[in-house]
């Protein structure tokens, strides 16, 4: 018989790293020598396909409540789009890949605004534009045209 003693450790480990507030009940299969098991999960660590969320009071949400976790946007197994979100608003790095899986578009959030880095790549990887914003303002473009004179 396998020890649980491992995924126990686990599950202990990682229900210390979440607030009572934070954690969301997953169970892991069992199998013959290994029952089912029940942990909590941090709900940064989601994944859910980003058709499955809603827009509610300009919000994403997801089983009617505002969505912290990661969405992707998947053609077959292709990942055409990486989200982060964090009370319902676009928090962290976003990637949007060309379906060949180079990157195309990579941008950081804070609070649903734009802010850090934004780079615009070639499907051969080299980059085509590159931005910095404060807060969803543009401060420095590769394109000067983009800029406010």
């Amino acid at each position: 018989m396998k020890s649980p003693l491992p995924i126990l450790a686990l599950s202990v480990a990682l229900l210390g790293a979440c607030s009572d507030k934070e954690k969301t009940k997953a169970t892991i299969a069992g199998d013959a020598e290994s029952p089912a098991i029940s942990q909590e999960i941090a709900p940064e660590n989601k994944v859910v396909p980003y058709e499955d969320l809603g827009w509610k009071k300009n919000l994403y949400t997801h089983e009617d409540a505002p969505y912290t976790g990661k969405a992707e946007k998947r053609e077959g197994e292709a990942l055409l789009a990486s989200y982060t979100i964090r009370e319902g608003q676009f928090d962290g790095p976003t990637r949007e890949y060309y379906p060949s899986g180079q990157i195309k578009v990579s941008t950081n959030f804070k609070e649903g605004k734009r802010n850090g880095p934004n780079i615009y790549y070639n499907e051969d990887g080299s980059t085509l534009k590159s931005q910095i914003y404060e807060m969803d303002v543009l401060v420095k473009s590769s394109d000067p045209t983009e800029l406010p004179q």
